[in-house]
């Protein structure tokens, strides 16, 4: 009853719930609305309760529509009574619907005012951009290595603008993910300003988190808070210029979070520094190389067409290795591909970055780098973009225009300018806006830093600077509208320099520094500084005359004078005497300076004085330096013809004096003394006793070479005979103990160096070297030991049969136990001994804690040297226990050591080495053991390089642990090693993985009985079968055989170099390839025995398997006479090579063998003699080979590859030599089908047996196709074809276009003795050609016709050499000549050397009477050609040739080497024979000759005659 009676009431409630339930919807709609707008997202349970009541509010309101006056609940007659059982059921639904939207907005209470969210962003970091590099490898690889390393908490990426740093550091990013390394990667820009509100948000959106209106250090916390829920997380902060306070940000990690990493990019090394990156995790990215730049230029512009290539190399190296120069510039000249448009943008690189619409945006990106510079730094960095591109801008010429020009306030003297100089150069570094130079103390500014660095000179208000890139007229530049108001002007040289004259004067008198570099004799004119007052800093290159401009007298604010003069005369710079303010003189390689005058002794305030590299100056006038009383630098390296006079000797009257050594001692003030004396007799007595020099180089002897510019302190004394007295001087020995670099040879009668040993000695020094100091005995001056009695050792182990043989007496080490490693040696880097014959050992054991810092370590032909590190009686009682480590070596190398056994180790050590072919007895295992050069004891922890030559008392080098570090092996004539490496248990390799992560290169040469790398297994039991003793006699004779030790890997090995090894059959076992994955070289020659490079790899199951050589690129066989095969197995697979040679293999009968092979390898052998195989067949599959050498392989390959296949085996191949002539003269063929079915061929050698003709009948096929194949041909060479009778002939039925030799550039044809023709078609074009020799073709009776030589546009050099038969070299038609000779000519536009050598029957060039054009022809060498009576029966023009040249020693390498003969003719022309025209001089040289031989003949008959009648006069 109730739903009849209350329907109307339940009715209205639902509308009010409708319209209740619509209000809320349309607020949460404008909650959601407005939190989208301001990024966040809406939470997904509120997004379905929207879904919800939409549709519930919708359906109620179609419950209502039909019917808003409720007339459906009335009855269907007449009259207006309700429907009951109607009424009840709408008022029923009704209800139930009031109901649920009741329910739905009773939902909305557990809403709150969370219905949205900030959404967590999630960056991809793929890049579609991003180019793998070669040179980013290492740095991406060391990079990934610091991620995984659990000690590096954050790493610093550096690096100038646009090099790369952000698409790197996603690039890590990207693989940290794809390797699941971090639950999370973040990245966060944090630029210039470092907005620490921003970089907070970016990072918190990336972490979901919200913040609200925090201030900073709330938002730090919350963001700190965060972090700390991630237990793994890398954060990338990119762009960082300026510490960042990363506790400000709330990047906060505690203990918990020890995998949490950062990495930060920046411009500067030192801002990563500053953020906790240390040494080992900063990585700088380099521009890129060359070939990278033009690969990604060509990458975006495409190809490139020829005449553009040019422009684009320009470009390219315009851009300087920087990507983003790179890709803005090249993106810009994808779209525009008019030659105008790449000229005028290569002009805008060059000249003017500031108006430039595609440099714009580089010239931003450096701009902004400048201006966050000091104004210091600023002044330094312009100042080194004043330079030229490329140059090595020394610190010390640096310096001197800082002082002079007084860039810096408060620095007073030339040391502090130094050091600030340095100090700024290393910010400068720092921010990757100088690199290193080549050379110590030098720096290089990249070419785009230094383009901005111009037009930012240009650019100043004050001061402004001008600076040229290119050769200018300076009187040109004179007219500038603010010429006159500059006060710095450069001119660089190299590719620059000045054109035509100097202006008569330089009108610019605000001029403070000019710079003028010029290619050589450049003459400055007398008043060119008579309007230069101002200037306070000079530096003239390469400048000529014979005396200095006048007007130099003008400078008397000079302080820095830079000159180098050019001239092979004398020059007088004596006026320089008169500019009295120069604080600096920089006169080094200055080859026109022969005299120092003494008006130089006038320049009272010279601090300076830099005479390196004059290598002409002979004459120093007396009193001259010692008048410099001011000075603090003396430089005189490399001037070595200065006769010094010695103190005390008078001279006769009007005899030449110079000044004296002893001139230096009274100099109160010099700090730097850079000096060289060839003779020691010259040095006074006591020279150095009073002199502190604070850096020094003073080389006394001859041939010393020159010293790393490294060192400061460097001493050199060589062969003067009293040197030795000199030498234990209090001075010297103040000297050698405060040196860095010591080098002394050939000091005569040394037996030791130093008195007495302090606490300050030698703790600088950093290179030793001792060369042929045959006495010495010891370092230090020692005392004779006291006698010791020898005591019997200690009792040995009860296993040992009888008690090892007694110590015999050690020798005295060169440094013995008085040398305290604590004080002395202990920063030495590099230790060289050499020809030190009385040396038995080098360090006791006490001392060698000295040599922690040790790199370098080279020991050579001492004859009596047995162990390197002794073990002194005075340390038996810790030999025991103590481990013998080089932490820091790197290098060893120890050469002609013939008494060489040991490196040095304890005595305890013979116990522990277990050599697994046991001796018979404990002497023999004590012996053997003994002759291991490195044992366990002797660690070198970081030993990258070890070489060892001509120690031929070695039988084994090292034991596996000492090695771990080890990059390049090289052994080397050492007669006795049999195997490399010892495993001292047998424990340790049959449980251990035996890696040499890091090897890279081994180079094993001359080991004659090497037999294998590693000490075998033991002998095999009692119950081995037959195949497995064959399988184990095979496992002797592999060097590399990763079976012996199951886990033996070199996975990082780049090259395996192997030769003069002749007890070696197979090289590798095929396990071993397995691990050789990135081997690129591989190089085997001259081992007698080897059979096979790989074994034969047959897995479990006994199939065979696939060998794989993943990136070798380089494969040479060579002088192997018993190698059969490469390989055996299912197939090889070397995806990179790109070079394979084959070189004196003559029983080398196929790559690798076409059918299945039996179990057992002589079955084999047997069944591949009975059947011949190709050398390759499809089972080689080198997809990307370049180029194949192939010379003397077996005579049983009767084919190179099958001919009847139709697969190309390697279809990208460009170079092919094939010479099939053997030392023993055994050839075995080939066809032209070998060649001419790869379409890429460019370059062709062939020699030995060719049948018939190069183009010949029947093989050919299709001379379509052929004729592609040789239409990109460019070089030709065929020697000692024995067959070949004709070289270019188009056979009928073979359709040669005259496009077929269109790329052919260079063709030589040598010893074909039976060749008679070259060119038998005149179809044949030749437009290309710029090479052809031609040498000893006995039967070849010219070179080409009339015709073919008009195609020789292109022709620069022809060599013509002993082909007897040659009478013309162009062969004339008679009946062309007889119709149209006097009307044609031919004309070689591009000759430039002409060689006609030993042509006995030649009698013209040219017998028609065509008109012939030579208009660049410079040389033309004609020898032993004595029937040559003309050149040419036509006119002749050849303007360039200035002579005849008759004779040239250097043809006699034409036949084989025509390549260095073009480039090594230098024979002046005979100009007694010239006449101005060739024929006619020809005519007279021979008439000449043909007279002196007739006077010769004439005069020898009458000597002859002569001797007889007074021999038949005399008694008998």
């Amino acid at each position: 009853m109730e739903y009849l009676f209350s329907y109307n009431d339940k009715i209205e409630n639902l509308k009010n719930q409708i319209q209740e339930l619509d209000g809320i919807i349309n607020r949460i709609q404008s909650h959601a609305e407005r939190a989208k707008n301001e990024g966040d997202a809406i939470v997904g349970h509120v997004q379905d309760w929207q879904k919800d009541a939409t549709a519930k509010s919708e359906q109620a309101k179609c419950f209502l529509e039909p019917d808003p006056d409720h007339t459906r609940e009335r009855c269907s007659c007449r009259w207006p009574l309700p429907n009951l059982a109607l009424r009840k059921r709408l008022s029923k639904k009704a209800k139930e619907m009031a109901e649920e939207i009741a329910r739905v907005i009773e939902m909305t209470n557990n809403f709150g005012n969370d219905i949205s969210f900030r959404p967590v962003v999630q960056l991809s970091f793929e890049q579609k951009d991003f180019e793998k590099f070669e040179t980013r490898k290492a740095t991406l690889s060391r990079m990934m290595e610091a991620l995984r390393n659990p000690e590096v908490r954050i790493i610093g990426l550096s690096g100038i603008g646009g090099i790369g740093k952000t698409m790197l550091a996603k690039e890590v990013a990207r693989l940290a993910k794809e390797g699941n390394l971090f639950s999370k990667q973040i990245m966060a820009v944090v630029s210039q300003n470092s907005n620490i509100e921003r970089i907070q948000q970016e990072i918190a959106d990336q972490l979901g988190l919200k913040f609200e209106k925090e201030v900073l250090s709330t938002r730090a916390e919350l963001l700190g808070e965060r972090l700390k829920q991630e237990k793994k997380i890398l954060i990338v902060l990119d762009d960082v210029w300026k510490e960042l306070d990363l506790f400000e940000v709330g990047i906060r990690f505690n203990d918990d979070n020890k995998e949490c990493k950062i990495i930060v990019t920046s411009r500067s090394q030192e801002v990563c520094k500053a953020m906790g990156a240390d040494e080992k995790t900063t990585f700088q990215i380099k521009s890129l190389t060359d070939e990278e730049a033009a690969n990604l230029f060509n990458k975006i512009v495409g190809d490139v067409k020829p005449e553009f290539e040019s422009l684009a190399t320009e470009v390219i190296k315009e851009c300087g290795g920087l990507p983003l120069a790179i890709v803005t510039i090249a993106s810009a000249l994808k779209i525009n591909e008019s030659s105008s448009f790449w000229r005028n943008a290569l002009r805008e690189l060059k000249r003017s970055p500031t108006e430039s619409e595609i440099y714009g945006k580089i010239y931003r990106c450096f701009k902004t780098s400048f201006d966050a510079l000091g104004n210091e730094a600023k002044s330094l960095l312009l100042i080194c973009g004043a330079h030229k591109e490329d140059e090595n801008v020394s610190l010390q010429e640096l310096t001197g225009y800082v002082m002079a020009l007084d860039l810096f306030g408060y620095v007073y003297t030339l040391k502090e300018a130094s050091d600030k100089v340095e100090s700024l150069v290393n910010n400068l570094k720092a921010y990757c806006l100088l690199s290193d130079g080549d050379y110590p103390r030098t720096v290089k500014v990249h070419d785009i830093i230094r383009d901005v660095a111009i037009s930012v000179a240009s650019e100043l208000e004050k001061n402004p600077m001008y600076c040229l890139r290119e050769s200018v007229r300076l009187e040109d530049c004179m007219n500038r509208d603010n010429f006159k108001d500059l006060c710095a002007i450069s001119i660089p040289g190299g590719g620059g320099g000045i054109n035509d004259q100097l202006p008569e004067r330089l009108a610019s008198p605000r001029l403070k520094l000019l710079m003028l570099r010029n290619r050589g004799g450049l003459e400055i004119p007398d008043k060119f500084f008579e309007e230069t007052k101002e200037l306070k800093a000079l530096r003239l290159d390469f400048i000529g005359g014979k005396q200095l401009a006048s007007s130099f007298r003008s400078l008397q604010n000079l302080k820095a004078l830079h000159l180098r003069i050019w001239n092979e005369e004398v020059v007088d710079i004596a006026i320089i005497g008169e500019l009295k303010n120069i604080v600096i003189l920089d006169l080094s390689d200055s080859d026109g300076l022969v005299v120092l005058p003494k008006e130089i002794g006038n320049l009272s305030r010279l601090q300076v004085l830099n005479l390196n590299g004059c290598g002409r100056l002979e004459v120093i006038e007396p009193n001259v330096i010692s008048s410099l009383v001011k000075l603090e630098e003396l430089y005189m390296e490399g001037v070595y013809y200065v006769e010094w006079e010695t103190e005390g000797l008078s001279r006769s009257a009007g005899e030449r004096s110079n000044a004296s050594l002893g001139e230096i001692k009274r100099l109160p003030q010099l700090r730097v003394l850079h000096l060289c004396i060839q003779d020691g007799s010259v040095v006074p007595k006591g020279m150095f006793n009073h002199l502190n020099f604070e850096s020094y180089c003073i080389q006394i002897g001859y041939n010393l070479g020159r010293p790393s510019e490294s060192r400061t302190r460097v001493l050199r004394v060589s062969h003067p005979e009293d040197t030795s007295l000199m030498l234990y001087e209090d001075g010297f020995q103040r000297l050698m103990k405060k040196s860095d670099d010591l080098y002394l040879e050939s000091i005569p009668g040394v037996r030791h160096l130093i008195n007495e040993l302090d606490a300050s000695s030698f703790q600088d020094l950093e290179c030793l070297v001792l060369h042929e100091l045959e006495n010495l005995e010891s370092f230090m001056l020692t005392s004779p030991p006291p006698a010791r009695s020898i005591e019997r050792p200690r009792p040995q182990p009860w296993f040992l049969p009888r008690p090892l043989p007694l110590p015999r007496p050690r020798p005295t080490p060169l440094f013995n136990d008085m040398v305290d490693p604590d004080v002395t040696f202990n920063n030495l880097q590099e230790l060289t001994i050499t020809r030190c014959n009385s040396l038995q050992s080098v360090w006791a054991l006490a001392t060698f804690e000295s040599l922690l810092q040790l790199k370098k370590l080279s020991i050579g032909s001492c004859d009596l040297i047995e162990e390197v590190l002794v073990v002194t009686e005075e340390a038996v009682d810790e030999r025991e226990s103590k481990k013998i480590t080089f932490p820091k070596l790197e290098s060893l190398y120890l050469r002609d050591l013939p008494k060489l056994k040991r490196f040095g180790f304890c005595q305890a050590d013979l116990l522990e080495l277990s050599i697994f072919k046991i001796p018979e007895n404990q002497e023999e295992e004590t012996e053997m053991a003994q002759e291991i050069l490195f044992s366990k004891k002797v660690v070198f922890e970081n030993l990258q390089e070890l070489r060892i030559e001509w120690c031929n008392s070695l039988s084994s080098i090292a034991t596996f642990e000492s090695l771990q570090q080890l990059k390049r092996l090289s052994i080397d004539n050492c007669d006795l090693i049999q195997e490399v490496l010892v495993f001292t248990k047998e424990r340790e390799w049959t449980k251990k993985i035996f890696s040499f992560p890091k090897l890279e290169s081994v180079e094993l040469k001359n080991l004659p009985k090497l037999k294998r790398t590693f000490i075998g297994k033991s002998t095999p039991s009692t119950s081995t079968t037959v195949e497995e003793v064959e399988e184990g006699r095979m496992d002797q004779e592999i060097l590399f055989n990763s079976k012996v030790f199951a886990g033996l890997s070199f996975g990082n090995l780049q090259q395996l170099k192997i030769w003069g090894c002749n007890n070696i059959r197979y090289l590798l076992s095929f396990a071993m390839v397995k691990s050789l994955k990135q081997l690129k070289t591989l190089f085997v020659s001259d081992c007698k025995a080897m059979e096979q490079i790989v074994t034969k790899a047959v897995g479990k199951d006994g199939r065979l398997k696939k060998i794989s050589f993943p990136k070798l690129e380089s494969l040479m066989l060579d002088d192997l006479p018993k190698l059969k095969r490469f390989c055996e197995g299912d197939c090889i697979e070397c995806p990179s090579l790109l070079k394979l040679k084959i070189w004196d293999c003559s029983e080398f009968r196929t790559f690798i063998p076409d059918s299945q092979s039996t179990p057992m390898m002589l079955q084999v052998e047997e069944r591949e003699l009975v059947t011949k195989q190709p050398l390759f067949n499809e089972k080689v599959v080198l997809t990307n080979l370049e180029e194949l050498t192939i010379s003397n392989w077996g005579e049983d390959a009767n084919e190179i590859w099958p001919r009847q296949s139709s697969t190309v085996l390697f279809p990208k191949l460009k170079l092919l030599d094939l010479n099939s002539k053997s030392s023993d003269g055994h050839q075995s063929g080939f066809s032209l089908l070998d060649i001419l079915r790869f379409q890429n061929l460019e370059e062709i050698s062939l020699s030995g047996s060719l049948e018939g003709k190069i183009w010949q009948h029947g093989e050919l096929g299709d001379g379509e196709e052929h004729g592609k194949t040789l239409a990109r041909l460019r070089k030709l060479e065929l020697r000692e074809l024995t067959k070949l009778m004709h070289l270019f002939e188009d056979p009928e039925n073979i359709q040669l276009t005259p496009q077929t030799f269109e790329s052919l550039e260079t063709l030589v044809v040598q010893r074909c003795d039976r060749l008679e023709a070259l060119v038998m078609s005149s179809s044949f074009s030749f437009q290309n050609l710029t090479d052809l020799v031609v040498s000893e073709c006995h039967r070849l009776l010219n070179l080409f016709n009339s015709s073919t030589a008009t195609s020789l546009v292109q022709l620069t050099r022809v060599g013509i050499s002993k082909c007897h038969q040659v009478t013309q070299v162009i062969h004339v038609n008679d009946q062309m000549e007889d119709e149209s000779a006097a009307e044609s000519e031919i004309v070689f536009s591009r000759l430039k050397i002409l060689v006609l050598h030993r042509l006995p029957s030649l009698k013209s060039f040219h017998c028609g009477k065509r008109k012939l054009q030579f208009p660049n022809l410079e040389k033309l060498i004609v020898r032993d050609c004595p029937r040559m009576s003309s050149f040419s029966y036509g006119t002749i023009n050849a303007p360039n040739l200035k002579g005849l040249t008759v004779a040239e020693e250097g043809l006699l390498r034409m036949s084989y080497d025509w390549d260095w003969c073009f480039n090594n003719l230098k024979a002046k022309p005979i100009l007694e024979h010239w006449e101005n025209d060739l024929n006619a001089s020809i005519r007279k040289f021979w008439e000449d000759k043909n007279d002196s031989l007739a006077l010769e003949n004439q005069n020898s008959e009458e000597d002859t005659a002569s001797s007889s009648s007074s021999s038949s006069s005399s008694p008998e």
